[in-house]
């Protein structure tokens, strides 16, 4: 079931922060927000803007700094009432939730700006999580359900035409679609009915291949979440294990093949407690952006970028930044994501070259970028709009 709803376009351009008017402070505010300086996979924006409000307000309370405005790249933005965007593809389309009083369903916009929702019958909400090129998109509906172990989430694939195909792993009580390919194949992860997470790559045809990182010395639990998938077919994303009483979450990427390679940004041997690489992205050659952290729970997040050859380039916006976190990657090697400072959440741009442009939703306080298509195209949330509320966002150059 679909319904078809049309938005208005809004034109404007970026709002660039100046970080060199601004003098770093140290933060005292951490305790008011853990969750957002220590976690190395945060959560979805709309979570996010109210739970790091307090956060962000101590901290620009604390550095009684104001943003600068300077010369901007001119777009064109595209706002969407009440719209939560996860993925846009080449042309532009946008896939992710959307939120009114009837509840949670996911929703499709169009670049000819025309919003369809989509809700699966019987279901206590819908989400959308993938686009493909050719506008398919991909998630997971829960159902109220008994009888077995399934947990009432299953995987649906909406073809362009409006129709949808569902599937389960098998044995699996949570089958969760992350992310398409350019051929069309589908990665994800499932829990077992045991509990244990695993990955999975759905082809274009429906055939199912299961894979997991392999188990490391000493560890009592493994578990696999891909994250993104290349056209050549190479999945990237996180395994976690907790050997000798420490939490570790490791990168790997998974080949072509099916052969998997685990990598971290810090050796986990000089971790107290806690080590984190957290890929996020996955670009056409083989280059891996994500996220790292190390030491304990409220040790800030950096970025990095993972070469094909195995070398790491790691990143802060600033050093005014607790939270430095990239969303997605394009083929020429632009990263983009979101920041946290003194003066709230902003989005960047960062180029191959390391030089950074910093952005926010004309007369937003929050900016979060969730994802960016071939040519630079950003979909992300923001907060606020004239209702006070959070809502999406599209910027095209």
């Amino acid at each position: 079931m679909y319904r078809v709803l049309s938005l208005s376009l809004f034109v404007a351009a970026f709002v660039v922060t100046d970080l060199s008017a601004q003098t770093p402070t140290k933060n005292v505010c951490g305790a008011l927000a853990p969750d957002l300086t220590g976690d190395a996979n945060p959560p979805p924006p709309f979570e996010h803007l109210f739970r790091t409000r307090a956060y962000l307000k101590c901290r620009q309370s604390q550095a009684g700094a104001t943003q600068r405005v300077g010369p901007a790249p001119e777009g064109r933005f595209v706002l969407i009432p009440n719209a939560d965007p996860k993925a846009i593809n080449a042309a532009g389309d946008v896939t992710g939730n959307y939120f009114d009083s009837n509840g949670e369903h996911g929703f499709i916009f169009s670049h000819q700006a025309a919003l369809t929702l989509i809700d699966i019958p019987a279901a206590t909400y819908t989400h959308a999580a993938a686009i493909s090129a050719s506008g398919e998109i991909a998630g997971y509906f829960h159902r109220d359900e008994s009888g077995d172990c399934s947990g009432g989430e299953h995987g649906f694939v909406r073809a362009k035409n409006g129709a949808i195909t569902y599937f389960d792993i098998p044995n699996a009580y949570e089958t969760r679609p992350v992310a398409f390919s350019q051929a069309g194949d589908l990665t994800g992860f499932f829990y077992e009915c045991g509990g244990r997470q695993r990955g999975f790559l759905r082809s274009r045809d429906g055939a199912l291949t299961l894979f997991d990182v392999p188990p490391v010395s000493g560890a009592s639990e493994m578990e696999t979440e891909p994250v993104a998938i290349n056209p050549e077919g190479e999945v990237t994303g996180n395994w976690r294990a907790d050997p000798t009483g420490r939490t570790l979450r490791s990168g790997f990427l998974r080949g072509a093949g099916g052969g998997i390679v685990t990598f971290n940004v810090v050796d986990p041997q000089h971790c107290e407690s806690v080590c984190y690489t957290t890929p996020v992205a996955i670009n056409p050659g083989g280059v891996i952006t994500g996220v790292y952290k190390f030491g304990s729970f409220r040790t800030p997040s950096h970025g990095f970028v993972r070469a094909p050859d195995g070398n790491f380039t790691m990143f802060n916006v600033s050093n005014l930044s607790d939270l430095t976190t990239p969303v997605g990657i394009t083929p020429g090697g632009e990263v983009v994501g979101y920041y946290s400072g003194p003066s709230g959440t902003c989005g960047f741009i960062r180029a191959r070259s390391g030089a950074f442009t910093t952005f926010n939703v004309p007369g937003a306080f929050d900016t979060y970028p969730a994802a960016v298509n071939p040519s630079g195209a950003v979909a992300g949330t923001y907060c606020c709009d004239a209702q006070g509320a959070a809502a999406g966002f599209i910027w095209t150059k």
